[in-house]
């Protein structure tokens, strides 16, 4: 008389814990896919930009005539090494901060001053103008009166612009005040 009940109630804690047992593998499976998204987007947000590219994309559409000496690409920098002191300006894609590259502790130049230039997190327009100004900007040759590019953090974000500083400010500030 009590065994078909003790049966039934046997069945019913047994599909009980397969239904928890597949429940938490379908929990586990989703946490799973959530971590490798996750690293994998942190990954592709770490890389490096592909300057090349862009180059390419420029000759073909035309902006820059073939003869554009290849390979003369921005120098990416590490971020640990820029140290940026205080905001000297700001402008409708980011701001610019005096900042410090020291590259001394892996070999490199000893700290010296330069102009970082930043994009603001969430425009994507801003960011697309500032690679585009690193790309031109590495094609130009060194000159003493032209403000040089010193190389790009573009791996995380804020992407990073880092020029020649200017000590005296931007050039019509200072004729402004010398008329």
């Amino acid at each position: 008389d009590k065994f078909p009940l003790t049966v039934q109630k046997d069945k019913s804690k047994q599909y009980t814990q397969i239904a928890f047992a597949a429940l938490g593998s379908i929990i586990c499976i989703l946490v799973g896919l959530a971590a490798v998204y996750g690293y994998r987007s942190r990954q592709l947000r770490l890389r490096a930009y592909d300057f090349e590219s862009q180059l390419e994309e420029m000759r073909a559409n035309g902006e820059l005539p073939d003869n554009v000496a290849a390979g003369k690409v921005p120098r990416e920098i590490k971020r640990s090494h820029v140290i940026m002191t205080n905001k000297i300006g700001q402008g409708g894609f980011g701001d610019v901060w005096k900042g410090l590259l020291d590259e001394s502790a892996v070999g490199g130049v000893p700290g010296y001053l330069c102009a970082v230039k930043t994009t603001k997190d969430t425009d994507r327009e801003g960011t697309a103008e500032l690679l585009r100004e690193a790309a031109l900007m590495a094609l130009v040759e060194h000159h003493a009166n032209i403000v040089s590019l010193v190389g790009v953090v573009t791996s995380g974000t804020p992407l990073l612009l880092l020029l020649t500083f200017c000590e005296h400010g931007a050039l019509s500030a200072c004729l402004k005040r010398k008329l």
